[in-house]
């Protein structure tokens, strides 16, 4: 439509996706904030992390398995655990590697490019096993 966004009133309230887990962050805080909670006890007790990467067989999907409140990474070369997540026009990725310490961070919020997202978050991953 070629109006811009600036002229219109800024509302902390997202009436559309409330309850969908929508975060307001940067990259850079995201990041400080996944290696904190998956390599440190600055949030979290080790007990409470290694609750979080056991995971349970999902008994209704054979294969398919659910810890509690993290994702584990679907890549053999990698032990990485994170989080992640979509809304209309949002997608956010974060995720750490708990051997070697790197983390992954992707936040996206364009309609045309969230559809795009999963290609290129894993793009990034495979690039990194190089």
């Amino acid at each position: 439509s070629g109006n811009s966004l600036q002229e219109y009133p800024k509302m902390g309230i997202n009436s559309l996706s409330i309850g969908v887990g929508n975060i307001v962050t940067s990259a850079v805080d995201l990041n400080i904030f996944i290696r904190s909670l998956f390599l440190t006890e600055k949030i979290i007790t080790k007990q409470n992390r290694d609750s979080i990467f056991t995971l349970q067989p999902n008994l209704s999907k054979p294969n398919r398995y659910f810890g509690i409140g993290a994702i584990k990474w679907k890549d053999v070369k990698k032990n990485m655990w994170g989080y992640t997540g979509r809304t209309i026009s949002y997608v956010s990725y974060c995720f750490v590697d708990i051997e070697n310490g790197t983390s992954y961070v992707l936040l996206a919020n364009s309609a045309d490019f969230s559809k795009k997202a999963d290609v290129l978050f894993n793009t990034i991953i495979s690039l990194s096993n190089k």
